[in-house]
């Protein structure tokens, strides 16, 4: 991918400490980890985009925290909100990796560009809601 393209994706990559930062202004500290991961590894990979370790790592982490957060916004008030926004994010990512298949880098950047707007606005729906005690996942 020309570097054009991958600054952008780095630049929108920043907005995952915003919702970190949010995160951490609404006390949900166990989950503002999640956007931090993101972020470190998305400026790591995207500083320099070439097919390597960087590039695996980000995507396993991405793939963790969408889980881990999927998982616990199912008893929140904002589950069916936070899910809506984020599949739809995720449509976006699915249809970026079919644009830049084909070629179509520009329109896989701005589905890319978008996945991440949808994914971090997912996190600041969740990330409004009042913490009411902390989660804590127990093996009973």
């Amino acid at each position: 991918m020309d570097t054009q393209y991958s600054i952008l994706i780095y630049r929108v990559s920043y907005l995952s400490f915003v919702s970190f930062l949010y995160g951490l202004y609404n006390l949900h500290y166990n989950l503002a980890i999640v956007p931090l991961s993101v972020f470190i590894t998305s400026i790591l990979y995207w500083s320099n985009p070439i097919n390597s370790w960087r590039r695996n790592i980000d995507i396993y982490v991405v793939k963790i925290c969408a889980i881990y957060q999927f998982i616990i916004v199912y008893n929140t008030k904002c589950a069916i909100l936070y899910y809506f926004i984020t599949v739809c994010g995720l449509c976006f990512y699915y249809i970026g990796i079919y644009q830049y298949k084909y070629k179509k880098y520009l329109h896989s950047t701005y589905s890319h560009i978008i996945f991440h707007i949808l994914a971090n606005v997912g996190n600041i729906v969740l990330y409004s809601e009042t913490p009411e005690m902390p989660i804590v996942i127990t093996l009973e």
